[in-house]
């Protein structure tokens, strides 16, 4: 269900979510100009069972919305591509407030850099990642090198066009292991990553 339209979720004077989009489970909100932080906190508040929700360049979300959407336990997939506004506060956030979250988009966030990563460890939050998408962001070898020892879990990750990251960063490293499928310039996409030896491969597998 896409609600690029749904300006009511920006009035603080609610009702906003009606009761017949409380089971919700997926939620597309791209490309939506009214949406901000103030409109997420109604989502958290008000879509319990949302699985999916679709911030794809919202440019007036910033780390505060984040704050809001990290409250949503039952959230699996988020996209917060070209959500330009977003610091290394909303994977802090994300790291310590969610515990379900298994796909995470936040490619082309100009803001996103090695700090970010490093946040990852911050909580659990992230840990049961298995994908995560990062292209064309700010991050370095010491960036993956934090989260190779954080997202023990995870299997798909896409740093293309991530030009500051080299390719024995990535290859030799930090993931000897990762299947490496293209590189031009430091520019590399890694579709399988290696299973830390010290985490169980089946430990997530009943929550994917």
């Amino acid at each position: 269900m896409g609600l690029r339209e749904l300006a009511g979720l920006k009035e603080p004077g609610g009702p906003v979510v009606s009761p017949g989009l409380q089971q919700l489970r997926y939620l597309g909100l791209q490309r939506n100009g009214t949406i901000d932080d103030n409109g997420l906190f109604y989502i958290q508040q008000g879509l319990r069972n949302l699985v999916t929700l679709n911030l794809r360049m919202c440019f007036n979300v910033t780390d505060d919305g984040i704050r809001h959407v990290a409250g949503v336990e039952t959230l699996r997939s988020l996209v917060l591509y070209r959500c330009k506004n977003l610091t290394a506060a909303s994977i802090q956030h994300l790291a310590a407030r969610t515990s379900s979250l298994r796909h995470l988009d936040i490619g082309c966030c100009t803001n996103i850099d090695d700090s970010a990563l490093l946040n990852t460890s911050c909580g659990p939050g992230l840990v049961g990642l298995v994908s995560l998408k990062m292209m064309a962001n700010l991050i370095t070898d010491r960036g993956l090198s934090a989260l190779s020892k954080a997202l023990v879990n995870l299997e798909f990750l896409d740093v293309s066009d991530c030009k500051r990251i080299t390719k024995n960063g990535i290859a030799h490293d930090v993931w000897p292991f990762a299947e490496v499928t293209s590189h031009e310039n430091a520019i590399l996409h890694v579709t399988q990553a290696w299973h830390h030896p010290t985490a169980g491969s089946d430990a997530y597998a009943g929550n994917r």
